[in-house]
């Protein structure tokens, strides 16, 4: 029997129907096939650990697409939203609010949506509707006052928080747009962190904890190793990383370029009491990110970068005198393909892979995280 009745039709799970054990086979080779186009060291390999959760019902997040009345994602090899009225990758939390959620779908044409549960069970929806559907939803009113009572609603690419607000000439209370509402959505370990319901986080709270604990036993390894006090981190979004990091270490400097990421960062920096954080606001992507003199100043480095890779950033680590490159340096990446042309980079400046984990929180997909110590020679 099935594990999902979309099995083989919706482009969400394109593994779905390959049992588990292979996928995690195939996973292995997809890894060793990119590590060989790129030329790096195949030793590595022989010592790769994998980390597998479950299979199913880990997500707390889930970005999904209404089209005339259906709820779903794209059919493989079409543009076609196949309608879903219920998902194995989804926990239990998020299961029901995608259920009360799907009782009553908004009149629109056609918009995103991503509805997320936090670990004590509030419920969060963004919509990232059309100007024109967000108007008329504003004017008919009573779709989203349901959705109000239900959840904590967000709206467009400005992550407005919809609230009320009373009227001064009727007295009658109305919906308005307000500015973004930093709220725990998620956390890592004890620590609430503060943020959107439509920003970045990882996928499963479950799997994150994961993640950052196998993250911070590299970091205390290099520790161990060369006694590195001073880090750094790039793209560390509303840190998930940073925050536990900063416990670790003498000094952290994190680098982020959204700016509601950082508010939510500050927020939760302010509430825990830490005093070893330096935030800057920059792009690491620039050639002209003048990133050299602060990375002369660190022995390790905690990189998490998008799909897209370091891109640029490689260039900028280049520019820094050979003596005073950080030692250390840990790449996460759930996108084996750019971090496999970022690592050839990285081991042409004398960067070299020590050891690679790998954290199943993608099942049923081709993509998995991955954590990577390299050290400097």
């Amino acid at each position: 029997m099935a594990v999902c009745e979309l099995a083989g039709k919706c482009s969400g799970c394109p593994w779905i129907e390959t049992p588990y054990d292979q996928q995690i086979s195939d996973k292995k080779e997809n890894l060793k096939k990119i590590w060989n186009e790129n030329h790096l060291p195949s030793e590595v390999l022989n010592s790769l650990q994998i980390i597998s959760i479950h299979p199913f019902g880990m997500r707390d997040k889930v970005d999904m697409t209404i089209e005339k009345g259906r709820i779903g994602f794209y059919e493989k090899d079409s543009r076609n939203i196949i309608h879903v009225s219920k998902c194995p990758q989804m926990s239990e939390n998020l299961h029901n609010w995608f259920k009360a959620f799907t009782l009553d779908l908004p009149k629109i044409k056609k918009g995103s949506v991503r509805l997320r549960v936090s670990s004590n069970g509030e419920r969060g929806v963004w919509l990232d509707f059309s100007n024109e559907d967000i108007k008329y939803l504003l004017e008919e009113k009573k779709w989203l006052e349901n959705l109000m009572s239900l959840a904590h609603v967000e709206v467009g690419q400005k992550y407005k928080s919809l609230g009320y607000k009373q009227d001064p000439e009727t007295g009658n209370k109305v919906i308005k747009l307000f500015e973004p509402e930093l709220r725990n959505w998620f956390h890592t370990g004890e620590i609430k962190l503060y943020g959107v319901i439509g920003g970045f986080s990882q996928p499963s709270i479950e799997a994150n904890h994961i993640l950052v604990t196998t993250i911070l036993k590299e970091v205390e390894l290099s520790k161990i190793d060369t006694k590195a006090k001073s880090w750094m981190e790039l793209c560390c979004g509303n840190g998930n990383i940073s925050i536990p990091l900063s416990k670790l270490v003498d000094q952290l400097t994190v680098i982020e370029m959204d700016p509601i990421s950082l508010k939510g960062l500050n927020k939760t920096m302010a509430e825990e009491g830490v005093k070893n954080i330096k935030v800057i606001q920059k792009n690491i992507h620039s050639l002209k990110s003048g990133l050299e003199q602060d990375l002369e100043e660190v022995e390790g480095l905690v990189v998490d970068p998008p799909r897209s890779g370091l891109q640029d950033f490689v260039t900028v680590l280049g520019n820094v005198q050979t003596n005073l490159r950080p030692m250390h340096m840990i790449y996460v990446s759930c996108f084996a393909e750019s971090m496999g042309k970022d690592l050839k980079k990285l081991n042409d400046l004398g960067y070299v892979v020590q050891s690679i984990t790998v954290l199943v929180q993608f099942p049923s997909t081709g993509k998995t995280k991955r954590v990577r110590q390299l050290i400097y020679v």
